[in-house]
């Protein structure tokens, strides 16, 4: 079965492929936009913090409060890797990578973090993040970015799983959060605005 990427405007998507609609979005943001974001934002109607999870401590978590998995341009690129190579959801939604060698990383062990214990993985949770977007007026700070787009790479694995009603239903929660995020991609690259 192949598997084909969601592109700008297709409404109604049937397979989804992740490392490809990430390469999509990495293409109209450069890894140095993650390194040196633009240095506007509009601060007025920023609403609730999009991923509350990545400020709550988790007592079986080594992770530190609001991660970031990118600071630096080798970080961008690994974080593609770890996308590019094949993750796996386990029964209990928990995601690894499946290659053993990048596993291994140190940096693997925060993607996870990020990934079982930050992003939202419900329909429901995924949906309320996508109204949030939809509702904000600045652009997104890098760490909501990719977040954003990690929660966008698990909505199309797991769309890309589903059958039936469901897959329909994973469907919309991808193409919103796509649109989401090329909506924002749209504004970081318009023209600049005063802080």
């Amino acid at each position: 079965q192949r598997t084909h990427c969601l592109a700008v405007g297709l409404d109604n998507p049937v397979v989804t492929d992740p490392a490809c609609l990430l390469q999509h979005l990495g293409a109209v943001r450069s890894p140095e936009a993650y390194i040196h974001p633009p240095q506007r934002c509009l601060r007025t109607g920023l609403g609730a913090v999009l991923f509350p999870a990545a400020y709550r401590p988790k007592r079986s978590s080594t992770l530190p409060l609001n991660p970031v998995l990118q600071s630096s341009l080798e970080e961008v690129e690994l974080l593609y890797e770890f996308l590019l190579a094949e993750l796996e959801i386990s029964p209990d939604l928990k995601i690894s990578i499946k290659d053993e060698e990048l596993a291994s990383l140190r940096k693997a062990s925060d993607f996870r973090a990020v990934c079982n214990d930050v992003i939202p993985k419900s329909i429901p949770d995924i949906r309320r993040l996508s109204a949030n977007l939809s509702s904000r007026l600045g652009i997104l700070k890098k760490e909501d970015f990719e977040r954003t787009a990690l929660t966008l790479a698990y909505t199309a694995y797991r769309t890309a799983l589903s059958q039936g009603y469901q897959k329909d239903v994973w469907a919309q929660s991808l193409l919103s959060l796509f649109r989401a995020l090329r909506h924002d991609l749209m504004r970081s690259s318009g023209p600049r605005a005063s802080p």
